[in-house]
C-alpha cells in the first residue's frame, strides 16, 4: 500500500504509559509495527503531572488540527476520546 493510500490512525496512550516510553520500553510498539504497514500512525502522549482537563483541550485541538480516519485509545486514552 502506497503511502498516500494510508489511513491516518491518532493513538492515545493509557495512563502511566509514558514513563515505561522514557525507560525504553515503549509498550505500545508492536501494535505501531502492525498498524504501520497499512496506516500512519500519531501518538498523542500525556504525562502523569499533567491537569487531565488540560490533556483533554490538547486531544480536542490535536483531532480538530489533523484529518484523522481512526481515533483509537487504550484505557485512559479510551475514556479521553
Amino acid at each position: 500500500m502506497s503511502g498516500s493510500n494510508k489511513k491516518t490512525v491518532l493513538l492515545v496512550r493509557g495512563f502511566n504509559t509514558d514513563i515505561l516510553e522514557r525507560n525504553g520500553r515503549d509498550v505500545y510498539l508492536p501494535i505501531k509495527h502492525y498498524l504501520a504497514h497499512s496506516h500512519n500512525i500519531v501518538d498523542f502522549n500525556y504525562t502523569l503531572n499533567e491537569d487531565i482537563g488540560v490533556v483533554y483541550s490538547r486531544l480536542c485541538d490535536t483531532i480538530k488540527s489533523t484529518q484523522f480516519d481512526i481515533l483509537m485509545g487504550h484505557s485512559m486514552g479510551g475514556g479521553l476520546l
